[in-house]
């Protein structure tokens, strides 16, 4: 699951599209029991390494893909090359498609696009499930709409704070507070 840590209990959502470019990714409510909210974060160089050693290159700076979990080969696509507000949406996993591919900023917690310059995931900035969709957006460090955090020790930090979502499951997280 992906979130916003400053929006409390809000992950990012693809909409429960099945196929290239039927979602609209927007944010809800998190819930451990959606399929809709978990992604798993892949390595463009190797799409089947382990993931902690994924996060770990993406937490180093590494380009990734988004794939979304219990989808089978479908990923994040922020298309267009340069507008502003480009909506997220669901294709074809394609790592040779530069609207695939993404950067992960630790210092400013932004998931990058790597091919569109100074874009970032954006939730759309309004608080509540549903009302937003998520889309690429000039970064800005003011806006904390634009905020991702992925917790080094587990694969994806849940919003259910420390709850961590591992290859073999979900635990709880041994994590500092301020680590999610």
């Amino acid at each position: 699951m992906l979130k916003n840590p400053s929006k409390d209990g809000y992950c990012l959502d693809d909409g429960g599209g099945n196929t290239a470019s039927a979602s609209k990714y927007t944010i809800r409510r998190c819930s451990a029991k959606s399929e809709d909210q978990h992604f798993e974060v892949l390595s463009q160089a190797t799409l089947a390494a382990e993931q902690q050693k994924v996060l770990n290159a993406v937490a180093s700076g590494a380009k990734f893909l988004l794939r979304v979990a219990g989808k089978t080969g479908m990923c994040v696509y922020g298309p267009s090359a340069s507008i502003a507000a480009t909506p997220l949406l669901l294709a074809k996993c394609n790592k040779q498609s530069k609207n695939q591919i993404f950067t992960y900023d630790a210092s400013t917690k932004r998931i990058r696009s790597a091919e569109k310059v100074n874009y970032c995931v954006d939730d759309g900035g309004v608080k509540k499930a549903g009302k937003a969709d998520t889309r690429l957006a000039p970064c800005d460090t003011s806006k904390t709409n634009r905020s991702t955090t992925i917790a080094p020790r587990c694969n994806l930090l849940s919003r259910i704070r420390r709850i961590c979502v591992w290859m073999t499951g979900v635990g709880y997280c041994s994590l500092p507070r301020d680590s999610y």
